[in-house]
């Protein structure tokens, strides 16, 4: 009876689908979005807010299934098996992945991503080993911001550390050590230096990158019409539109700020003042925002920062 009413719930919309798959005993945010036309079947689920599975993804014969909060899976993508898999807060599997978790468990770290058209396989075998073949079937460990591109496969028992990026089209069949910059082929490795992808910033030059990336973003709402005009006064931003002024502050402020019309964007702000959710804040060094909403001016601004920048701001929990 309940793969009957999985089966139905595929064809329901948006929260009418949440609210059906926890009375089934699953555990979906409310703000996560699972779209029409996936399949969703495992023995446990939990979808936590903002997750996303997008539509025609196959999830079937898992025991348990986990997305942290902003995560996602993207369309056309297979996963099967009858193991567990874990995704952590803001995680990715783009579209047309295959993962099989039949011998053993996936677990994809905070704020990495599979890139399209890659595979995780847990099982290694298929010719006898009373011939002499060998035998491997683990699980996949993926770490925390890692990247790994497209059209990578990765083979049962392989754990890849944090901070990692992994090159298109590789074949992964050993451990990828933290902090690397790895080409795999079944016989060779080849390794780059991660100054390659990623330089060391400044206080100074990170201050300067937020105000750049912030003004960038008010460049399109100028072009969409959606704020008249914009003027940067040493360390804040002045917008004004139809309906609403606002000031962006870049300085940490105090706990006690109860302006409304005010939000502030830092690398580096107390999680007292994200916690009080006085006023809208963005941290930029732990990627998080506190729990008031972005005003009405702003909207947009997240997927703004994650599609042109990479920044994807988790919501701060208290």
């Amino acid at each position: 009876m309940k793969k009957i009413i999985l089966i139905l719930s595929v064809f329901v919309p948006g929260r009418f689908r949440i609210l059906l798959l926890n009375t089934l005993g699953y555990k979906v945010s409310l703000q996560a979005k699972l779209a029409p036309f996936s399949i969703i079947f495992a023995k446990d689920v939990l979808i936590e807010a903002n997750a996303r599975i997008e539509s025609f993804t196959i999830i079937t014969g898992l025991k348990s299934l986990t997305m942290g909060s902003s995560s996602s899976i993207s369309r056309f993508t297979y996963v099967s098996g009858n193991g567990n898999l874990n995704m952590k807060n803001r995680s990715f599997i783009g579209s047309r992945c295959i993962l099989n978790t039949n011998c053993g468990d996936i677990q994809l770290g905070e704020y990495s991503a599979l890139s399209p058209r890659s595979t995780i396989v847990t099982h290694g075998t298929f010719l006898p080993v009373t011939h002499g073949y060998s035998f491997k079937n683990k699980g996949v460990s993926v770490g925390s911001y890692t990247w790994i591109m497209q059209n990578t496969s990765i083979g049962p028992g392989v754990k890849i550390g944090s901070k990692t990026i992994v090159l298109p089209g590789s074949v992964v069949v050993k451990e990828v050590k933290d902090e690397t910059v790895v080409y795999d082929t079944p016989v060779d490795r080849k390794t780059f230096p991660m100054g390659i992808f990623k330089k060391e910033l400044t206080t100074d030059n990170l201050e300067h990158l937020i105000k750049e990336i912030t003004i960038s973003f008010l460049e399109y709402l100028v072009k969409k019409k959606r704020i008249a005009s914009y003027a940067l006064i040493e360390n804040e931003i002045q917008i004004k539109s139809k309906k609403q002024n606002l000031v962006i502050h870049f300085k940490k402020p105090t706990i006690n700020c109860t302006d409304q019309n005010s939000c502030y964007f830092s690398h580096n702000i107390d999680s007292k003042i994200i916690d009080s959710a006085k006023v809208f804040v963005l941290d930029f060094s732990k990627l998080s925002c506190s729990n008031v909403s972005a005003p009405k001016i702003l909207s947009g601004y997240n997927g703004y920062m994650f599609y042109e920048y990479g920044l994807k701001f988790l919501v701060n929990k208290t």
